[in-house]
């Protein structure tokens, strides 16, 4: 499988292959289009008096990558089963797909790539070519919107291992509030 594609002269990584009944349709978001953050956090929710939830967030609060199927985050990272977070960028991509959830992470030289979207939409994508950029880190392909960023790989690694140190220090940190109750507001207030 080719990850890397150019179209024209835009580069591109592969985020998704979509099986069909003949052939495979690629999804290929443009590098150019990642929206870029200088420093990142793994910020925890607290969903329920006793389930923290984990998020991977600019400092700023703007999240880059939700993880809702994943209760008992503080638990996860601080015991050693942190293999169902991408904990560690990689050549290789991460991938999820998990009960209306896709999510995407993959390291390219220094910077690591993040791509998200609603997986109940993606049977709704029949052109995967038809490529808008509708504001800094939002793409839309064909009718399906792919939250799209990018951040130095230092620290992408570095805020898995704070993440990880807090939760078995037993402490989960930063914490985070969402700002608003929409759906489609995705920002974090953080407390350090």
């Amino acid at each position: 499988m080719q990850i890397v594609q150019k179209f024209g002269h835009v580069e591109s990584l592969r985020v998704l292959e979509l099986r069909r009944g003949i052939g495979t349709r690629n999804v290929d978001l443009p590098i150019a289009w990642a929206r870029p953050h200088e420093d990142v956090v793994v910020a925890f929710d607290q969903f329920s008096p006793t389930n923290w939830q984990a998020h991977l967030a600019s400092t700023d609060g703007d999240v880059l990558l939700a993880f809702p199927w994943h209760d008992h985050a503080d638990r996860l990272l601080g015991g050693y089963q942190s293999g169902e977070f991408p904990i560690q960028a990689e050549e290789d991509s991460w991938s999820a797909l998990v009960e209306g959830w896709c999510a995407w992470v993959k390291a390219d030289g220094p910077q690591v790539y993040i791509a998200e979207c609603d997986g109940d939409a993606i049977e709704h994508i029949r052109r995967p070519h038809k490529l808008e950029q509708r504001s800094p880190g939002l793409v839309a392909v064909d009718t399906v919107e792919f939250s799209w960023s990018r951040v130095p790989r230092v620290a992408y690694d570095r805020a898995w291992q704070d993440a990880i140190d807090s939760c078995r220090a037993g402490w989960p940190s930063p914490v985070g509030e969402w700002v608003a109750d929409a759906p489609g507001d995705r920002r974090l207030r953080l407390r350090f």
